[in-house]
């Protein structure tokens, strides 16, 4: 079983929409380990959205920032 805990998205100021998420997963033996999603979400030619895991040049530091905050959550939630 995975439950989505966090999520954190970077769009307001800027014209590309990314997000992380974190999610709690269920081990085979028991234990939960956390893991992250990272997508960008973007319009089709027929206005409809679409999601994917692929960076351009221009998304890649945002992508890095969204990766490193869900990282300090991760180490947040671990340490509790």
């Amino acid at each position: 079983a995975t439950t989505e805990i966090y999520t954190l998205s970077l769009h307001d100021a800027l014209p590309i929409y990314l997000s992380a998420s974190v999610f709690v997963n269920q081990s085979k033996t028991g234990g939960t380990f956390l893991t992250v999603s990272l997508q960008r979400a973007y319009k089709d030619a027929d206005d409809e959205y679409q999601h994917s895991s692929s960076f351009t040049r221009d998304e890649i530091p945002v992508a890095r920032h969204l990766l490193a905050k869900a990282w300090d959550f991760i180490l947040d939630t671990e340490a509790k």
